[in-house]
């Protein structure tokens, strides 16, 4: 996994500004949300052949997702506000990896691992696409240069 971390980070911040930010955001959020949910199927099955590509997305997914949201930030926020919106990002991203972590938990728990990683992907796409709906609007979506 590091390794697609290591050779995409450079082509992949080619991408996201060549095609801007968000639609680099929706993809690694997609991309990271489908290979979650699919690995109960490659544990299921005992092929290296399944599990590999599959966390080769996951890794593309995170790579992609890198750079992209905190310079989305950066570039939206009022330059007064910048320091403000990155720490409420960064602070919002650890409760979220917390809480998540412990829901998730409570999931396997309470179920099976499978269910819990299937409702973490879910959750991922869900959130691409409560994030794409969001950024498509005219009245959210930012437009022009940075403020």
């Amino acid at each position: 996994m590091s390794v697609v971390g290591v050779v995409g980070a450079q082509p992949l911040a080619k991408l996201a500004d060549t095609y801007g930010k968000v639609p680099t955001i929706i993809g690694g959020i997609g991309i990271l949300g489908a290979s979650v949910a699919s690995i109960p199927f490659c544990s299921a099955s005992a092929e290296m052949w399944t599990l590999i590509p599959t966390l080769g997305c996951w890794s593309l997914g995170t790579t992609m997702l890198g750079t992209s949201p905190m310079t989305h930030t950066v570039d939206i926020a009022k330059l007064e506000h910048r320091a403000h919106a990155t720490s409420l990002l960064r602070t919002s991203g650890d409760i979220g990896m917390l809480s998540g972590a412990l829901l998730s938990g409570m999931v396997a728990d309470a179920s099976s691992m499978d269910m819990a990683m299937r409702l973490n992907g879910g959750m991922l796409l869900a959130g691409s696409l409560w994030y794409a709906y969001r950024n498509s609007s005219p009245t959210h979506a930012h437009t022009g240069p940075p403020r």
